[in-house]
């Protein structure tokens, strides 16, 4: 299943794809501005968050699960996000 959407990315015209972008981009700079307002270190949490997710990784390689998501391998660590807030 998780493969179909990634065939269906694939197949977006440059246009659609640019639309795509700018919806997520919107997305970003809207939840940066929410988290600034509530006095949130976004900037920190972001990078903590993308250390833990890397740990997921095993010698440098993705696992998946079933699903085709990303599964937390051996060394993964979850995000200690209490000193962002």
């Amino acid at each position: 299943k998780y493969t179909e959407y990634f065939f269906f990315l694939k197949d977006l015209t440059a246009c659609q794809r640019i639309q795509l972008l700018d919806a997520l981009c919107d997305q970003i700079v809207t939840a940066v501005g929410v988290a600034y307002m509530m006095g949130m270190d976004i900037e920190g949490a972001l990078a903590e968050v993308n250390r833990s997710n890397w740990s997921k990784f095993e010698g440098g390689v993705p696992v998946f699960n079933e699903q085709g998501k990303i599964a937390k391998g051996v060394e993964y660590t979850p995000p200690e996000l209490s000193d962002y807030i």
